[in-house]
């Protein structure tokens, strides 16, 4: 059996996640030790990864047979059955809030620029940096809690992968200040 948990901004246990290796069989459990979802993946594509937007609900994905991630989501109480989320996006990867283990985005496809965020703020901060590093891959790392300053991971364009911290109060247009 393998375990995984999901933690709450205050550092409490939100949800465990269970699978057996052989039998690709799992369980998602709330804090009370609830069973909220459960399944089967042969394969072992299936876990954890972050709660919903508002901190009431918990996210996991699995993976279907040609490889492709899907997203659910469940109520943290196990009032309603899990629900599948961002369907028909391609949606490769979730976007979380290193604060508070809440799901703040998504990356569509393959597309390294194709970054969708809830927050209208840090949307419009993502495509800043996008068009600032045209030509090459950019990576939102991380961020100062008021999103005044950013670290940003290029690729791409004869860049093996390069770090700017950059600050946002000096991004005028495609033009952008450096640490």
């Amino acid at each position: 059996i393998w375990r995984d948990w999901l933690v709450t901004g205050d550092g409490s246990v939100a949800a465990t996640f269970d699978m057996n290796r052989q039998t690709g069989q799992w369980t998602l459990a709330n804090a009370r030790k609830k069973t909220i979802a459960s399944g089967t993946n042969a394969s072992g594509g299936a876990g954890l990864t972050s709660l919903g937007q508002d901190g009431a609900t918990v996210v996991y994905n699995a993976e279907d047979s040609g490889g492709w991630s899907h997203w659910y989501e469940v109520p943290l109480d196990g009032s309603a059955p899990a629900k599948e989320i961002l369907a028909g996006t391609q949606a490769e990867s979730i976007y979380v809030d290193k604060t508070n283990g809440r799901m703040i985005g998504y990356r569509r496809g393959g597309d390294q620029t194709a970054r969708v965020y809830f927050d209208p703020r840090i949307q419009s901060l993502s495509d800043k940096i996008a068009r600032a590093f045209k030509g090459r891959q950019t990576s939102l790392v991380d961020w100062t809690p008021d999103v005044g300053h950013v670290l940003v991971r290029t690729s791409g364009n004869n860049d093996s992968r390069t770090l700017f911290l950059v600050a946002l109060n000096q991004v005028k247009g495609n033009a952008i200040g450096l640490v």
